[in-house]
């Protein structure tokens, strides 16, 4: 359960910094968190939030050699340190996971783009190497991952074939540069054969060759859907299952097929890959400056708003993303 109460301000311990949190992003993973169906299951009572942007109030003493360090004062998007996460006006952050970023940088903007446009960099620039003229397909892609992963593809480049739920969603997708949008609330039927027909949408869209790359954060049909249009030598990339359901892979398909699947869970960059974390955030702060980011916060409220965001979320009233800012 949800409540909203005055707790202690917690002291940053070894190689952690105390966030005064000016924003604090929204992301699917936690209503997973919430519902302690995430990789990480913090004990209760905890705060949740995984991403916050701030300004460093304190420091706990330094852990190891090696890690980049932070002055008091500096502004910085970060994950958080759980229990202490950011859904507060203090959340704790790991110092050598927190990244400095410029003051006219608004703090809304970097909470909302540090978890899905880093996923999205580590799918097409680690797990895969997009490339102009690839054909990408990106499922989900209204939410705020799909939103990044639509954009960094089109900046690579490439030819992307999104899909989305609804009229509201698809046009979205293709303000943010997709080349088709497929409507899976149009191609669904009741008849049975909605997974049919979005198979032969996705066909048409990707043409003969099929699609060098798919990037599915929902699961469920759309997986199923993805391996009957992924390219010979192709890869899907697994970010999640919104739908609430993880498809099995047929491993007999791959075999004829000679096709991939990658998992991608962006914390275990976070904690085994830091200097690749800094690389995509490094990248992303300049996208931001060439105007390539796209700021998709469509909802903003104080703490008190969580439960109705996290609701919206789940039930996919929010296009793009939302945040909370703590001090409103």
């Amino acid at each position: 359960m949800l409540q909203l109460d005055e707790v202690e301000v917690p002291e940053p311990g070894p190689g952690q910094a105390l966030v005064e949190v000016e924003a604090a992003g929204i992301n699917f993973a936690d209503v997973l968190l919430c519902r302690g169906g995430y990789q990480e299951r913090p004990p209760h009572p905890f705060t949740p939030g995984l991403e916050v942007a701030g300004r460093v109030l304190a420091l706990g003493p330094r852990d190891r050699a090696g890690v980049p360090q932070l002055e008091v004062g500096e502004r910085v998007v970060a994950a958080t340190a759980l229990p202490a996460g950011g859904f507060a006006q203090r959340a704790l952050v790991p110092v050598a996971q927190a990244h400095p970023i410029p003051d006219e940088l608004p703090a809304d903007v970097a909470a909302a783009t540090h978890v899905t446009y880093q996923t999205a960099w580590f799918a097409l620039h680690r797990l895969t190497d997009v490339a102009p003229d690839d054909t990408v397909v990106v499922h989900g892609a209204a939410g705020g991952l799909g939103t990044a992963c639509v954009r960094l593809a089109v900046t690579a480049g490439a030819r992307v074939i999104a899909t989305a739920h609804g009229d509201a969603k698809t046009a979205r997708a293709r303000a943010l540069g997709a080349d088709i949008a497929l409507d899976t609330a149009a191609l669904a039927t009741t008849d049975g054969d909605g997974p049919d027909a979005l198979v032969e949408a996705l066909r048409d869209a990707v043409g003969p060759d099929g699609a060098r790359i798919v990037l599915d954060p929902v699961g469920g049909e759309l997986f199923e859907a993805s391996t009957r249009c992924v390219a010979f030598e192709g890869t899907i990339v697994v970010l999640g299952a919104a739908s609430g359901t993880y498809a099995p892979a047929r491993t007999n398909h791959l075999l004829v097929k000679n096709y991939a699947v990658s998992g991608l869970h962006w914390g275990a960059y976070r904690a085994r890959r830091p200097d690749l974390c800094r690389q995509a955030q490094a990248e992303i702060v300049e996208l931001w400056r060439t105007g390539g980011l796209v700021d998709d916060i469509s909802r903003r409220g104080p703490l008190a708003d969580l439960p109705a965001l996290l609701d919206d979320l789940i039930d996919r009233r929010i296009v793009g993303k939302a945040v909370l800012e703590p001090r409103r």
